[in-house]
């Protein structure tokens, strides 16, 4: 297996796409589902956009519009309506009835901070690994990055989930600054920060070495399906082709 790898670094053959960086988005999938990770960081096929990444995508583009042309929250909502249609061509569905309420909910607590520094500011990282961190903040303001999670059921328990820990977990260590999380449903919105910052980063850093180790043993994502299982039940695989990735696997 050793030599295998050994060759393909020669003929400059990797299991990782060229376009492979590391980022929180990455390491979750690792977290939750190698073969999902694989697939898509490997193979190099995304997931199509569905209403709920509509929703989201469209709720915050709204808020900053919002927030930097002074909109009230009627004309905020409406735009988000506006986004959501012309991402999801006309599809008519709960999240776009939702994404009006959620943009207005953003706002409440979005707009007594001011206008914020950034939006959707990128970054590359390095932090002693192979590939550096690609990290992507939705609004940055002087003293905090907040990043916005649209959704229409509450967190369970009120809590943050575990994959956005660990990514706003990677913002603070990049950024040096405290990362906060504001939920957003049509009827309810609250601000949350995160405890435990270094044992959340720790758990993303490990997964980032893992994805690095195992590129070393299989010179192609086809070598690699030999080492990850593949698991259709996932929920990692909603919206991705899981009939195609079959074939991959059973080859």
């Amino acid at each position: 297996m050793w030599a295998i790898g050994l060759v393909a670094n020669l003929m400059n053959i990797q299991m990782l796409a060229e376009w492979y960086r590391h980022s929180a988005s990455s390491g979750n999938k690792w977290i939750n589902g190698p073969d999902v990770f694989l697939w898509t960081y490997g193979f190099g096929i995304r997931s199509e956009t569905n209403e709920s990444f509509a929703m989201g995508n469209a709720s915050e583009q709204a808020t900053y519009e919002a927030l930097i042309q002074e909109m009230d929250d009627e004309a905020a909502s409406k735009r988000a309506v506006e986004l959501f249609d012309e991402e999801m061509k006309g599809v008519v569905c709960k999240q776009r009835d939702g994404v009006g309420e959620i943009t207005k909910n953003f706002l409440s607590v979005l707009r007594p901070l001011g206008k914020p520094l950034t939006f959707q500011a990128d970054r590359k990282t390095e932090l002693g690994l192979k590939y550096p961190v690609k990290t992507v903040t939705d609004f940055g303001y002087e003293d905090c990055i907040i990043d916005t999670k649209a959704t229409l059921r509450w967190p369970p328990y009120g809590k943050p989930r575990a994959a956005h820990l660990r990514q706003q977990a990677l913002y603070e260590k990049v950024y040096e600054k405290p990362a906060k999380l504001l939920y957003a449903t049509p009827k309810k919105v609250e601000l949350m920060e995160i405890d435990d910052q270094e044992s959340h980063l720790q758990s993303l850093m490990t997964a980032f070495r893992a994805i690095e180790g195992f590129e070393k043993l299989y010179s192609t994502p086809e070598d690699a399906t030999k080492g990850i299982p593949f698991n259709p039940d996932n929920f990692a695989w909603s919206g991705l082709d899981i009939d195609d990735a079959k074939k991959k696997w059973s080859t």
